[in-house]
Parts: structure tokens; sequence; C-alpha cells
């Protein structure tokens, strides 16, 4: 009696302690995981607020997630990005809640993106216990792995940067094996980044993204604190602490660069702005729009994305950043770049619809190069960028070429001025684009600004250490033909000889007397070779 009894209460708690099971996991799917994972936590009245915000939002996100969302609708999704950005603070804020349900509504939301344990995200206990790091990451591809080599190159050389750097690219066409090995090659603390292996290409669709690559570039690296970077974009001044002491970076996690600011007349200008004040109907613009010349005073461009600057661990900032990925999406790209050019608009874009704080240097951008017209225009196709402490160059973009395009030339640039607009529309510079001197951009209206000595030193360092890249990475250059000539019978060189001493000495007397004085005004000086073929692009 005794031993069936046994096993008559075996029988009934097996099946009891199932459901107990079921019902737990049913839960941390379905949201009430938020209630908190262990009891007695020290933080337990701040948990429990965390946990009803959690539910709260994880509730308003479930009713909507499922709902499909057209392409075009920018301001949505803002709103949607605005409640996984609340519902991800929560979950970071309190180390009890289960991250899970969170996962589970963004893979919803966006199917191409499988978060990985490599990725830094604000909520993986992985990312709470190691140390924050800080590094670069660098979006080549083959016809640009050269730029990439003269940047890392002068960070380690000239500039002394430590900073881990990550080389991105999508797939084998996009960057083969024996560029990534020559760029891995230059220094011990580069790793290579596929993005192919984070995110379904299908959607995402990087392979002949261009620059769709870079915010998932951002979004895939295992860095905290991440720098943003071109290939043809060269610091000039060591970025390591840029985290520490650039203002605005320090207290939004995103900090921005500007685009030279002029005004272009024509209908994609138009179109550009309304679109924007489309998207931001109802929406009140944060104090930064409202400062920005793209929004009061109607500039063609508001950002320059060749260095972009984002804290990770912030959850609002990494949402932004998924974001801005999702604009750069196969689908909605075709949307978003009818109205931008390219990527750079998307990543202040989010931050501005889905309501996280971020910040841009106030000033825009200006250029570094040499003068012309007595030193009233400076030249050449570098744009150039200030720190927000000093204001001083701190990087520019284009490469240290004199004409990044022309991928037969290793002609370096000649960087000795540097010209720089003020804050408001009055104070801004003039450009002018001069296609007949190889793609050079020309500035007047602000002070040519002579380089330091010690800016000068730097320069000459670079393109030095370029040089080497260019050694160890290019193809030597073709040498130049050998003219070939049919040797002369002695008495043909005789008489030649003959006529030569007899004809030379009244020719060249002529030529010093009569052509030297002429030479400068036929072969045209700096002063007069200027803008007769240019176009102005501000009105």
């Amino acid at each position: 009696m005794l031993v069936f009894l046994r096993g008559r209460r075996e029988a009934f708690i097996l099946p009891a302690a199932y459901l107990v099971l079921v019902i737990f996991l049913y839960g941390s799917i379905n949201g009430i995981g938020y209630r908190g994972k262990r009891l007695g936590s020290p933080s337990a009245h701040q948990g429990t607020r965390y946990a009803l915000i959690a539910n709260s939002t994880h509730s308003q996100l479930e009713a909507i997630v499922h709902e499909p969302i057209d392409i075009s609708d920018f301001a949505g999704m803002g709103d949607r990005m605005a409640l996984f950005s609340r519902l991800a603070h929560a979950v970071t804020q309190d180390e009890t809640l289960d991250h899970n349900p969170l996962l589970t509504l963004l893979r919803e939301q966006f199917h191409w993106w499988e978060p990985a344990w490599s990725i830094y995200a604000p909520w993986n206990p992985r990312s709470r216990t190691k140390k924050q790091t800080t590094g670069i990451v660098i979006c080549v591809g083959a016809n640009n792995f050269i730029y990439a080599g003269h940047l890392i190159r002068t960070l380690r050389k000239t500039l002394n940067s430590t900073l881990p750097i990550q080389i991105a690219y999508s797939g084998e066409a996009d960057l083969p094996f024996e560029k990534r090995a020559a760029l891995k090659a230059l220094d011990n603390n580069i790793q290579t980044l596929n993005l192919l292996d984070y995110f379904d290409d299908h959607i995402a669709g990087l392979q002949d993204g261009g620059f769709a690559q870079k915010p998932f570039a951002m979004l895939a690296s295992r860095f905290q604190k991440v720098i943003l970077l071109d290939a043809d974009t060269i610091f000039l001044q060591n970025p390591d602490r840029m985290f520490e002491r650039e203002p605005g970076l320090t207290d939004t996690g995103m900090l921005f660069w500007h685009d030279r600011a002029f005004r272009q007349d024509g209908d994609s200008n138009a179109d550009r702005h309304s679109w924007i004040r489309g998207l931001m109907s109802g929406r009140e613009p944060s104090r930064m729009l409202n400062q920005s010349l793209f929004w009061t005073d109607g500039v063609f461009h508001e950002m320059e994305s060749g260095a972009v600057c984002m804290d990770k661990g912030r959850s609002s900032v990494f949402m932004s950043l998924v974001f801005s990925a999702w604009m750069n999406t196969r689908e909605v790209r075709s949307v978003t770049y009818a109205h931008t050019y390219g990527d750079k608009e998307t990543f202040w874009l989010a931050a501005e619809l889905s309501g996280a704080a971020y910040h841009f240097n106030p000033i825009y951008g200006g250029i570094m190069g040499y003068t012309k017209d007595k030193g009233t225009l400076v030249c050449s196709s570098q744009l150039l960028h200030l720190d927000g402490r000093k204001k001083k160059p701190l990087w520019l973009n284009s490469s240290l070429r004199r004409n990044k395009h022309n991928q037969e030339s290793r002609e370096f640039a000649t960087l000795t001025h540097w010209m720089v607009p003020g804050y408001n529309m009055s104070q801004q510079i003039d450009w002018h684009y001069r296609a007949e001197d190889g793609l050079d951009w020309c500035a007047h209206g602000g002070e040519a600004l002579e380089m330091s000595t010690e800016e000068l030193r730097v320069i000459d360092d670079m393109i030095g250490e370029s040089m080497k890249v260019d050694d160890l990475l290019l193809p030597p250059p073709p040498k130049p033909p050998e003219i070939h000539t049919t040797p002369k019978p002695p008495e043909a060189a005789e008489k030649q000889e003959t006529v030569e001493t007899a004809a030379v000495p009244e020719k060249q007397e002529t030529v010093e007397t009569a052509a030297l004085p002429e030479k400068p005004e036929t072969a045209g000086t700096p002063e007069t070779a200027d803008s007769s073929d240019s176009r102005s692009k501000k009105s």
C-alpha cells in the first residue's frame, strides 16, 4: 500500500513540475519576465519602477510591431524607435530584468538583424561586465583601400593613436582577401568585420549598398564607443580621447559635423527641405535642429558623415543607430536616397525623429589647401573640420591626394592654408567648384589662415608615411617610355654639330632678349588662372 501511494505521489508531482516550467517560460517570452529574475535585489524599489515601465512599453510595442509600416513612414518608425529606446533603457537600468522580450520585438521589427554576442549592445550581460571600449571602424572597399592604408598608417605612425581598428566590408567581392591581409599587415591591432555575417543581405542589400554600409558597420562593431570613418578621412589630431574631450559628445553620446554651408537653387534642394519638413510635421524641432542653417536658412546639406562618433552604451543612441540602419536597407533607401545624398542625413534624422539627444559641432565645413588670387582664395578637394575645444583642424575628407578620383595618379595635395566660416549664415564663406583644376573647390570670403610650423610638420610626415604605403600596397608606377633614335652617319653628325654651333648663339640670344619677359603672361599665373569657368554654389 505504501509503495502504491508513493508511486501515485510521484505521478502527480512530475506533471505539476512540468506545468510550472511551461508557465514560467511562457511568461518570460510574453513579457511578465520583466517582474525580475531574483528576489531581494538591493534596488528593489527602482527595480519595480523600471519593471512597470518595461511592461507598459512592451505592451505598446507588442500591439504595433506586427503591423506593417510603410517604407516612407519615417515619422511613424521614429515613434516606434522612441518606444524601443524607452524599453531598452528600463532593461539596462535594472539588471534583474530579462532582455529577451526586447530582442524578440527587435527581431519582429527588423528581420535583417540577428543580434550576436560579439556586437556591443547596452543590455548584453557580457557588455556590462567588460571594460568600456573605444575603437575606430573604417568602411573599406577594393576601390578605396589604398586611402584606408594612408589613414591607418598616419593614425599609428604620425599621431601615435593606439585605438583598436575594425575594417568593415561586405563580402569577398567588396574587399578581397589579399587586400584585407595587406591592410592588417600595417598594424597588429586591426580586425576585419564582414557585415554579411551579421545581417540578412537579401533585406539589407549591403554588397551593392555603397554608402549604406556605414551605420551597419557601426552597429556590428564590438566597441561601445565608436568613431566611424570613411576610408578617405584623415585625422590631424590624435582621436584617442575624443569621447572625454569633445563638447556635446560627452553630454549626448552622439557627435556629428556639418557639411559645407551653401545654397543650391533647383528642384533637388526644394524637395529635400519639403520632405524633411513633412516628416517633422506635428513635432517640435529639437534645440539642435532649431540652430541649424539647414533648418533656418535652407543650406543644401546638413551633415558630412566622413566621421561619426556614437556611444552605443546609451540606449537612445543605440536605437537611433538601428533606425539609421533601417533607413539604409535596400528597399527603404529607395525613399531615403531620393531625397538625400547617400547615408549622410540619416544619422541626425534618426536621432531627431526618435527624440534622442545629439550634438553638431557648430562650425560648418571649411577647406584646407593652397592659396590663389593673392591669398583671397583657398583651393583643394579637402573638406576641413575643426575640434570643438580649440577650434583647430581636427580632420579632413577626400584623402591626402590632390584628386582622389584619379586612380592613376599618386600626386599629393598641397596643404598650406585653411579657411573656415563663422556660425551664422552671414558669416559663411562662398564656394566655387573648379572642375578644370582637378575637381578642386575654392573658398573665399573668409580669412586664409597659414598653417603653423607644427601643422605643416604633421602634414609632411603624413604624406611621407602615405608614400610608404603606396610603395607597399600599390604596383610600381609605369616607367616612362624610352625614346630610341637612329644613329647618324659620322659625316652627318659633324655637319649637324657645325650647324648647331653656328646657329645656337644667335637663336638663344633672340629668345632671351625677346621671349622671356613675355613668358609669365602667356603661361598664366596663379592670379590669372582662377575662376573664369567656375560655378558658384552659393546664391
